[in-house]
């Protein structure tokens, strides 16, 4: 392994820790959609900076399977996530965080665009493995969950709940 890909593991590794304990502490509802756009912003710049004909040249039937399939995962974890947070009001505001089960989604999530890339690395697929593509699904992920869980806040404050914890899954 190079140098570079040892960075680049070690930064992707840093990137992860920091968003799963930031998920699990008590936030603001104004400040989640920071990070879904910016892993979106990322993106669009690695994607201007790596995307060339040479790549779209070599596409084939199996990356447009690999990435329609992280896309679809990516919108039912971001769901899932979001149902699995609480919704409570915590010092006289509405706030959110991440459920242990959340964090499972989170993770398991994680894990299977890793194997999903090296998957596609191993069958020749390039822009299954293509960075700007794996920003772009965990943004997607991230924006899907700060969707639901802001639905959840609507309807928490609605309730007129007070200084309670909304963790029930189903509400």
């Amino acid at each position: 392994m190079s140098t570079q890909t040892l960075l680049t593991i070690g930064l992707g590794l840093c990137v992860l820790i920091f968003i799963s304990i930031r998920q699990m502490r008590w936030q603001q509802p104004s400040r989640q959609m920071k990070m879904p756009l910016i892993l979106g912003a990322i993106g669009v710049l690695q994607a201007a900076g790596s995307w060339n004909s040479a790549l779209f040249s070599k596409l084939s039937l199996l990356d447009v399977a690999l990435v329609g399939v992280e896309l679809c995962v990516a919108v039912v974890g971001g769901w899932l996530m979001g149902r699995l947070s609480e919704v409570a009001t915590v010092d006289g505001s509405t706030q959110t965080r991440l459920r242990p089960a959340g964090l499972a989604v989170w993770l398991g999530f994680i894990a299977l665009r890793v194997g999903m890339a090296a998957v596609g690395g191993v069958l020749g697929a390039t822009l299954a493995s293509n960075t700007a593509v794996i920003l772009f699904v965990v943004a997607i992920v991230k924006g899907v969950q700060v969707l639901v869980v802001r639905e959840r806040i609507s309807r928490h404050e609605l309730s007129g709940a007070d200084n309670r914890v909304d963790t029930v899954v189903g509400s």
